[in-house]
């Protein structure tokens, strides 16, 4: 999946909205041709990502889908500044490794019933690459992470299928052999009440 964000402003927003949140999608040899971009002097963030459906659970015979991510999210920051010309941008997908954490409640209980999302610094997109579950013991685990800054955020669920998302912190990933990313999650579930 291709997704191209305008950085133009603070909020940063989808180029054209013929583009989903999810992207467009390369051909069978991995290339794809964008257009529409406005010119502009400021970039343009052309995000990478590779993921595949995995079945999380089964209710009332309705499938329950999430995309799990088979490589680490890449990105280039590309000016389109002319209308006659084409830009060419090569973004090159890597294997990353996983990162485990453990996460609590500010009153040391085990975090349950909200997730994890873990974003390189460079991300600027309006879209999330992945939600990583918290276990009932309050462990999770982030996967496909290459070495840099990432903004660790809490997914808590509102209620009616809604969930609000709250930055908690940067941190350089991956972290010291054996030593867990520990985070602290300042509001309860409304599941764990």
């Amino acid at each position: 999946n291709v997704i191209a964000t305008s950085l133009v402003g603070d909020r940063r927003q989808l180029f054209n909205s013929t583009m989903s949140l999810y992207g467009k999608k390369t051909d069978k040899k991995g290339y794809i041709l964008l257009g529409g971009f406005p010119p502009s002097a400021s970039p343009y963030l052309i995000t990478v990502l590779h993921s595949h459906e995995k079945t999380v659970s089964m209710k009332d015979g309705i499938r329950h889908i999430e995309n799990v991510p088979n490589y680490a999210p890449a990105g280039a920051n590309v000016i389109l500044n002319d209308p006659e010309v084409v830009e060419n941008v090569e973004i090159t997908l890597q294997k990353g490794i996983k990162i485990k954490g453990y996460a609590e409640y500010v009153d040391g209980v085990p975090a349950d019933g909200v997730k994890i999302i873990a974003h390189p610094d460079w991300w600027h997109c309006n879209s999330y690459i992945g939600f990583w579950p918290i276990d009932p013991n309050g462990f999770f685990v982030i996967d496909q992470v290459l070495p840099g800054t990432y903004n660790i955020q809490v997914s808590i669920p509102s209620g009616q299928g809604s969930s609000t998302s709250k930055h908690l912190f940067s941190k350089y990933l991956p972290l010291p052999e054996g030593q867990l990313l520990q985070v602290t999650v300042p509001e309860k579930s409304p599941q764990s009440l």
